[in-house]
């Protein structure tokens, strides 16, 4: 379950990376992400859990994923200094994408939700 979470969270970065056309910080945090995948891989299923799950699950894994695309992130992600991933799924929100492409997105965050959950649990 780790190592399938770990797997979908680089997918989903890699993901957020090809629409965020080129954005320094969202570059910034994407290297970081792969330094901190060298010493302290379970950080990133921790920091999920923390920052998306708890907060946000019912949002999330209910059946109307247009109230969690809607839902507004401004404050969290400005009272928080780090460069947390709700920073960036706060940025794609704010995008008019295709569909597919939100269901896509909505997809990651589903699995990656569900997975904590479950491994939390």
């Amino acid at each position: 379950m780790f190592k399938t979470f770990n797997q979908v969270y680089f997918d989903f970065l890699t993901f957020l990376k090809k629409y965020s056309h080129d954005d320094k910080t969202f570059q910034t945090f994407y290297k970081k992400n792969y330094l901190i995948k060298q010493t302290n891989i379970k950080l990133f299923i921790k920091g999920w859990y923390d920052n998306v799950t708890c907060k946000y699950y019912d949002l999330i894994m209910g059946e109307n994923t247009k109230e969690f695309l809607e839902h507004d992130f401004t404050q969290v992600v400005t009272s928080d200094n780090s460069n947390t991933i709700l920073k960036y799924i706060h940025i794609f929100q704010t995008k008019n994408m295709d569909v597919s492409i939100i269901e896509e997105f909505m997809g990651f965050i589903k699995h990656l939700t569900k997975i904590s959950y479950m491994y939390f649990k």
